[in-house]
Protein backbone atom coordinates (compact mmCIF):
# COMPACT_ATOMS: atom_id res chain seq x y z
CA UNK A 1 0.00 0.00 0.00
CA UNK A 2 2.80 2.29 0.39
CA UNK A 3 4.72 1.40 -2.28
CA UNK A 4 1.01 1.69 -4.38
CA UNK A 5 1.06 5.41 -2.45
CA UNK A 6 3.93 6.29 -3.35
CA UNK A 7 4.18 5.27 -7.42
CA UNK A 8 0.90 7.74 -6.99
CA UNK A 9 2.39 10.70 -6.28
CA UNK A 10 5.31 10.22 -8.35
CA UNK A 11 3.06 9.30 -11.31
CA UNK A 12 1.41 12.43 -10.66
CA UNK A 13 4.33 14.81 -10.11
CA UNK A 14 4.99 12.96 -13.42
CA UNK A 15 1.74 14.16 -15.02
CA UNK A 16 2.33 17.73 -13.70
CA UNK A 17 5.67 17.97 -15.09
CA UNK A 18 4.55 16.85 -18.83
CA UNK A 19 1.45 19.17 -18.57
CA UNK A 20 3.92 22.21 -17.20
CA UNK A 21 6.03 21.66 -20.28
CA UNK A 22 3.52 21.17 -22.65
CA UNK A 23 2.08 24.26 -21.73
CA UNK A 24 4.80 26.55 -21.26
CA UNK A 25 5.83 28.80 -24.13
CA UNK A 26 9.39 29.23 -23.07
CA UNK A 27 11.85 26.61 -24.91
CA UNK A 28 13.56 25.03 -22.28
CA UNK A 29 15.97 22.78 -22.34
CA UNK A 30 17.58 20.00 -19.61
CA UNK A 31 20.62 18.67 -20.42
CA UNK A 32 22.98 16.55 -17.52
CA UNK A 33 27.17 17.32 -17.39
CA UNK A 34 27.80 15.79 -20.04
CA UNK A 35 24.79 18.16 -22.25
CA UNK A 36 23.12 14.70 -22.75
CA UNK A 37 19.22 15.54 -23.83
CA UNK A 38 17.20 14.87 -19.97
CA UNK A 39 13.89 17.02 -21.36
CA UNK A 40 13.47 19.51 -23.20
CA UNK A 41 9.81 21.71 -24.14
CA UNK A 42 8.00 21.14 -27.61
CA UNK A 43 9.48 24.66 -28.30
CA UNK A 44 13.48 23.50 -28.45
CA UNK A 45 12.30 21.58 -31.68
CA UNK A 46 11.68 24.55 -33.38
CA UNK A 47 15.75 25.46 -32.97
CA UNK A 48 16.95 22.38 -32.66
CA UNK A 49 16.51 19.01 -34.47
CA UNK A 50 15.38 17.00 -32.16
CA UNK A 51 12.63 14.57 -31.15
CA UNK A 52 11.51 12.18 -28.07
CA UNK A 53 13.23 10.01 -29.45
CA UNK A 54 17.09 11.92 -28.25
CA UNK A 55 16.58 12.02 -25.03
CA UNK A 56 20.00 10.82 -23.61
CA UNK A 57 22.19 11.79 -26.79
CA UNK A 58 23.83 14.72 -26.49
CA UNK A 59 22.62 18.09 -27.73
CA UNK A 60 25.92 18.82 -29.55
CA UNK A 61 25.50 15.90 -32.06
CA UNK A 62 22.87 18.24 -33.43
CA UNK A 63 22.57 21.27 -35.62
CA UNK A 64 20.57 23.93 -34.49
CA UNK A 65 18.88 27.71 -36.05
CA UNK A 66 21.77 30.21 -33.81
CA UNK A 67 24.08 31.87 -35.11
CA UNK A 68 27.44 31.67 -33.63
CA UNK A 69 26.56 29.95 -30.74
CA UNK A 70 28.91 27.92 -29.10
CA UNK A 71 26.43 25.79 -26.53
CA UNK A 72 29.69 23.36 -25.32
CA UNK A 73 32.31 26.69 -24.90
CA UNK A 74 29.07 28.56 -22.80
CA UNK A 75 28.23 25.24 -21.01
CA UNK A 76 31.61 24.86 -19.44
CA UNK A 77 31.61 28.11 -18.50
CA UNK A 78 28.77 27.72 -16.58
CA UNK A 79 29.19 24.66 -15.30
CA UNK A 80 33.08 25.32 -14.01
CA UNK A 81 31.81 28.87 -12.58
CA UNK A 82 28.65 27.76 -11.31
CA UNK A 83 26.74 30.86 -12.53
CA UNK A 84 24.25 31.68 -14.95
CA UNK A 85 24.71 32.75 -17.95
CA UNK A 86 22.54 35.29 -20.82
CA UNK A 87 22.57 36.84 -23.55
CA UNK A 88 20.93 37.77 -27.21
CA UNK A 89 21.53 35.52 -29.74
CA UNK A 90 20.51 35.61 -33.69
CA UNK A 91 18.12 32.97 -35.07
CA UNK A 92 19.24 31.86 -39.23
CA UNK A 93 15.50 33.07 -39.92
CA UNK A 94 16.77 36.77 -38.60
CA UNK A 95 15.06 36.36 -34.98
CA UNK A 96 16.09 37.68 -31.60
CA UNK A 97 16.31 35.13 -28.33
CA UNK A 98 18.03 35.87 -25.46
CA UNK A 99 19.51 32.46 -24.41
CA UNK A 100 20.42 32.09 -20.37
CA UNK A 101 22.15 29.09 -19.41
CA UNK A 102 22.06 28.17 -15.53
CA UNK A 103 23.48 24.99 -13.43
CA UNK A 104 20.67 22.53 -12.42
CA UNK A 105 21.14 22.22 -8.57
CA UNK A 106 19.27 18.61 -6.90
CA UNK A 107 17.82 18.87 -3.45
CA UNK A 108 21.32 17.97 -2.00
CA UNK A 109 22.65 20.80 -4.24
CA UNK A 110 24.66 19.55 -6.09
CA UNK A 111 25.28 20.49 -10.01
CA UNK A 112 23.89 17.62 -12.00
CA UNK A 113 23.60 19.28 -15.09
CA UNK A 114 22.01 22.62 -16.77
CA UNK A 115 19.01 24.26 -17.51
CA UNK A 116 18.97 26.19 -20.89
CA UNK A 117 15.93 28.51 -22.01
CA UNK A 118 15.24 30.89 -24.72
CA UNK A 119 13.20 33.24 -24.73
CA UNK A 120 12.00 35.10 -27.57
CA UNK A 121 13.12 39.05 -27.61
CA UNK A 122 12.51 40.33 -31.64
CA UNK A 123 10.28 42.77 -31.26
CA UNK A 124 11.85 44.23 -28.51
CA UNK A 125 15.55 44.25 -30.43
CA UNK A 126 13.31 45.60 -33.43
CA UNK A 127 11.67 48.38 -31.16
CA UNK A 128 14.58 49.50 -29.61
CA UNK A 129 16.56 49.60 -33.36
CA UNK A 130 13.78 51.74 -34.63
CA UNK A 131 14.15 54.22 -30.69
CA UNK A 132 17.94 54.66 -32.09
CA UNK A 133 17.50 55.25 -35.73
CA UNK A 134 14.54 57.63 -34.42
CA UNK A 135 17.03 59.50 -32.37
CA UNK A 136 19.80 59.20 -34.97
CA UNK A 137 17.69 60.98 -37.29
CA UNK A 138 16.38 63.89 -34.38
CA UNK A 139 20.05 64.57 -33.29
CA UNK A 140 20.79 65.49 -37.44
CA UNK A 141 17.19 67.62 -37.91
CA UNK A 142 18.01 69.65 -34.46
CA UNK A 143 21.98 69.91 -35.06
CA UNK A 144 21.21 70.97 -38.80
CA UNK A 145 18.72 73.74 -37.40
CA UNK A 146 21.01 74.64 -34.70
CA UNK A 147 18.99 73.02 -31.86
CA UNK A 148 19.93 70.93 -28.70
CA UNK A 149 17.74 68.76 -27.14
CA UNK A 150 17.10 68.47 -22.98
CA UNK A 151 15.03 66.74 -20.39
CA UNK A 152 14.09 67.58 -16.78
CA UNK A 153 12.98 65.24 -14.46
CA UNK A 154 11.35 67.14 -11.91
CA UNK A 155 11.01 64.83 -9.37
CA UNK A 156 14.73 63.83 -8.95
CA UNK A 157 15.60 67.63 -10.76
CA UNK A 158 18.05 65.91 -13.06
CA UNK A 159 18.07 67.97 -16.37
CA UNK A 160 19.96 66.03 -19.30
CA UNK A 161 21.36 67.56 -22.38
CA UNK A 162 22.79 66.52 -25.14
CA UNK A 163 26.34 67.77 -26.30
CA UNK A 164 24.96 70.72 -28.33
CA UNK A 165 22.84 71.80 -25.58
CA UNK A 166 24.99 71.72 -23.18
CA UNK A 167 27.10 73.73 -25.57
CA UNK A 168 24.66 76.49 -25.48
CA UNK A 169 23.93 76.62 -22.13
CA UNK A 170 27.47 76.49 -20.77
CA UNK A 171 26.77 73.37 -18.81
CA UNK A 172 29.75 71.20 -17.77
CA UNK A 173 28.39 68.27 -17.31
CA UNK A 174 25.80 66.25 -19.32
CA UNK A 175 23.29 65.49 -16.29
CA UNK A 176 22.82 68.40 -13.75
CA UNK A 177 19.96 70.15 -12.17
CA UNK A 178 17.70 72.93 -12.77
CA UNK A 179 19.51 75.18 -10.17
CA UNK A 180 22.61 74.81 -12.84
CA UNK A 181 21.05 76.15 -15.17
CA UNK A 182 18.93 79.14 -14.00
CA UNK A 183 22.82 80.22 -12.38
CA UNK A 184 23.66 80.86 -15.97
CA UNK A 185 21.06 83.42 -16.66
CA UNK A 186 21.38 86.82 -16.51
CA UNK A 187 20.15 88.39 -13.15
CA UNK A 188 18.17 90.79 -15.30
CA UNK A 189 16.27 87.90 -16.76
CA UNK A 190 16.92 85.13 -13.98
CA UNK A 191 12.87 86.12 -11.73
CA UNK A 192 11.05 86.44 -14.80
CA UNK A 193 12.59 83.17 -16.24
CA UNK A 194 11.93 81.36 -12.58
CA UNK A 195 8.17 83.05 -12.79
CA UNK A 196 7.94 81.36 -16.23
CA UNK A 197 9.16 77.78 -15.30
CA UNK A 198 7.15 77.96 -12.30
CA UNK A 199 4.25 78.52 -14.18
CA UNK A 200 4.45 76.10 -16.91
CA UNK A 201 5.39 73.39 -14.04
CA UNK A 202 1.90 74.07 -12.16
CA UNK A 203 -0.18 73.99 -15.39
CA UNK A 204 1.97 71.71 -17.84
CA UNK A 205 1.88 72.07 -21.62
CA UNK A 206 4.06 74.08 -23.74
CA UNK A 207 6.64 76.20 -22.38
CA UNK A 208 8.53 78.93 -24.86
CA UNK A 209 11.29 81.40 -23.44
CA UNK A 210 14.08 83.29 -24.61
CA UNK A 211 16.78 85.36 -22.23
CA UNK A 212 20.06 86.43 -22.20
CA UNK A 213 22.33 83.83 -20.74
CA UNK A 214 26.14 84.93 -19.15
CA UNK A 215 28.62 82.42 -20.20
CA UNK A 216 31.55 81.33 -17.68
CA UNK A 217 34.33 83.61 -19.83
CA UNK A 218 31.82 86.40 -19.23
CA UNK A 219 30.08 86.34 -23.25
CA UNK A 220 26.14 87.23 -23.13
CA UNK A 221 24.10 85.04 -25.49
CA UNK A 222 20.36 84.98 -25.99
CA UNK A 223 18.77 81.91 -25.39
CA UNK A 224 15.78 80.55 -26.90
CA UNK A 225 13.67 77.70 -25.39
CA UNK A 226 10.67 75.53 -26.30
CA UNK A 227 9.50 72.27 -24.15
CA UNK A 228 6.40 70.45 -23.32
CA UNK A 229 5.59 69.67 -19.76
CA UNK A 230 3.97 66.38 -19.12
CA UNK A 231 2.45 65.03 -16.48
CA UNK A 232 2.04 61.36 -14.70
CA UNK A 233 -1.06 59.63 -14.37
CA UNK A 234 -2.16 61.25 -11.32
CA UNK A 235 -2.03 64.95 -12.61
CA UNK A 236 1.25 65.93 -11.39
CA UNK A 237 3.80 67.64 -14.14
CA UNK A 238 6.82 65.73 -13.81
CA UNK A 239 8.47 66.17 -16.57
CA UNK A 240 9.91 68.18 -19.73
CA UNK A 241 11.53 67.56 -22.96
CA UNK A 242 12.51 70.36 -25.75
CA UNK A 243 14.88 72.25 -27.69
CA UNK A 244 17.46 75.26 -26.90
CA UNK A 245 18.96 77.16 -29.50
CA UNK A 246 21.48 80.65 -29.83
CA UNK A 247 19.80 83.32 -31.29
CA UNK A 248 21.99 86.23 -30.21
CA UNK A 249 22.90 86.70 -34.00
CA UNK A 250 19.21 87.00 -35.04
CA UNK A 251 19.24 89.44 -32.20
CA UNK A 252 21.56 91.60 -33.15
CA UNK A 253 20.46 91.48 -36.72
CA UNK A 254 16.68 92.32 -35.38
CA UNK A 255 18.24 95.49 -33.57
CA UNK A 256 20.28 96.60 -36.64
Amino acid sequence: TELRSKLATVGAANSDLQNLMQATEIATLFVDTGLRIRLFTPRIAALFKVTDADVGRAITDFTHRLVDVDLEADAAHVLRDQVALARDVATGDHRWLTMRLRPYRTLDDRIDGLVVTFVDVTERRRSEETLRWTRDQLALATAAAGFGWATWDLVADVLECDPRARAILDLEDATTGFADWAARIHPDDRARVEREVAAAVEEGGRFENTHRLVRRDGDVRRVESNAVFQRDATGRVVRASGLVRDVTERGDADRE
